[in-house]
């Protein structure tokens, strides 16, 4: 969910910029310039995500603690991530390339 979430925030977010900044739909590589950061970041967060999931199993005699602390991870992170990728979305202009 919290990953349907963060993709309806950034397609909503900038939505108003492809209309914006296009007056025909964005070309392959400008969204490439767009999604490659996104991913990154992702995958650059992957470890944290695993050295979770090693230290908070979530196993039948954890299961209570260990899932609040995997929800509170995933609110974090993901918070973490959009403000992350829009300060680099601000930095390569990607919000807006002709300013």
């Amino acid at each position: 969910m919290l990953i349907a979430v963060s993709f309806t925030f950034n397609y909503y977010y900038y939505s108003r910029h492809y209309v914006e900044i296009f007056s025909t739909p964005p070309t392959f590589p400008e969204m490439l310039v767009w999604e490659i950061p996104y991913w990154i970041l992702w995958a650059a967060m992957a470890p944290l995500v695993f050295g979770i999931t090693r230290r908070f199993p979530l196993q039948r005699e954890s299961r209570m603690g260990n899932a609040f602390v995997h929800l509170a991870a995933g609110v974090v992170l993901t918070i973490g991530h959009r403000l992350v990728y829009l300060a680099i979305c601000r930095i390569l202009y990607v919000d807006n390339p002709y300013k």
